[in-house]
């Protein structure tokens, strides 16, 4: 699996990062691309059957650019953008806010004074989807659906779920090197950049973007406690301890219909529809700079594997 995957990433030319884990935490895959061998810092040492992308320690320290001595997979800070709309979906049901028959009007865009929030399927197609549920906006990555559903929420439920799930903290995963992340909140933003939190910092948080930070671990393990109701700590060797969130069934399920058809024709992760019914996912694209700069691509996918949730696999993958 591992060489497998080194070598579809390879083949992008891009740089990112991959986890698989079982719902229980325990590690399966854990990739950072581009990579090395550690034995090239071995006088003499014999290189792993996995081999690596530099020749010697030469080449790999000079490649700046794409730093391959940095792990993206535990130690990379990224925006989650929409992989992150299954914990508003979540937090919203289990609030009351919504339910699974709520529905919203895809409007193509929200002004607020000068400023515009829009969808994604307006701006690429210029096209709306009429009245939506909280299925079906997971399944189509609505971003009118989950704006108001964030502003439904407000902003301390956003965070407050943000971190039940795992998000602005580490995981506790017996490596080094592991980043907390980030969820901001109106008094940081306050104390740090001397601004006030308005309705659209909710807004661009509830579709996972703003100054909300993550690690593909992380969204890896969130991925896992949306759709298990366990958040468990991820370990490469042995077994973690899990904390039952106390979550409802019949709202998880939810969740995974609205990921079940993420992944079936009319959802937007077209490259898995061959699987369609037999897999949930979730995809996303976050912005890390205005119109011009190209922005970072994820899928977290669920693969049921038996009747216990705790061997099922979760599939989180990051292209920068």
């Amino acid at each position: 699996a591992f060489i497998a995957i080194k070598e579809k990433l390879k083949e992008t030319g891009k740089s990112g990062a991959v986890v698989i884990s079982k719902v229980s935490g325990e590690i399966l895959t854990l990739v950072s691309t581009p990579s090395f061998d550690n034995n090239l810092f071995v006088e003499g040492g014999k290189r792993s059957d996995f081999g690596g992308d530099y020749k010697d320690v030469s080449s790999l320290i000079k490649d700046t650019e794409k730093n391959p001595l940095f792990n993206r997979s535990v130690s990379g800070d990224f925006a989650p953008g929409s992989v992150f709309k299954i914990v508003t979906a979540l937090a919203a049901l289990e609030t009351g806010k919504i339910t699974r028959g709520t529905t919203v009007m895809d409007t193509g865009e929200i002004k607020i004074g000068e400023y515009r929030f829009g969808n994604w399927y307006l701006d690429k197609y210029g096209k709306t989807e009429g009245n939506i549920d909280v299925v079906t906006a997971l399944s189509r990555s609505n971003d009118i659906f989950f704006y108001k559903t964030g502003e439904a929420l407000g902003v301390d439920l956003l965070i407050n779920w943000s971190k039940k799930m795992g998000l602005g903290s580490l995981t506790g995963i017996d490596l080094f090197g592991e980043v907390d992340g980030f969820v901001p909140s109106p008094l940081w933003r306050e104390k740090t950049l001397g601004d006030r939190w308005y309705l659209g910092n909710t807004y661009h948080l509830a579709i996972g973007q703003g100054d909300i930070m993550t690690t593909p671990l992380q969204i890896n393990r969130m991925t896992a406690a949306v759709v298990s109701g366990k958040k468990c700590e991820p370990r490469m060797v042995g077994q973690g301890r899990c904390e039952d969130l106390g979550t409802s069934e019949v709202n998880r399920k939810i969740v995974l219909e609205g990921m079940k058809g993420a992944c079936s024709p009319g959802g937007t992760a077209f490259p898995l529809f061959k699987y369609a019914g037999k897999i949930y996912c979730k995809t996303g694209t976050a912005q890390k700079g205005g119109k011009e700069t190209v922005s970072n691509a994820w899928m977290s996918v669920v693969i049921p594997k038996g009747s216990n949730i705790d061997d099922w696999l979760v599939m989180t993958i990051l292209l920068e």
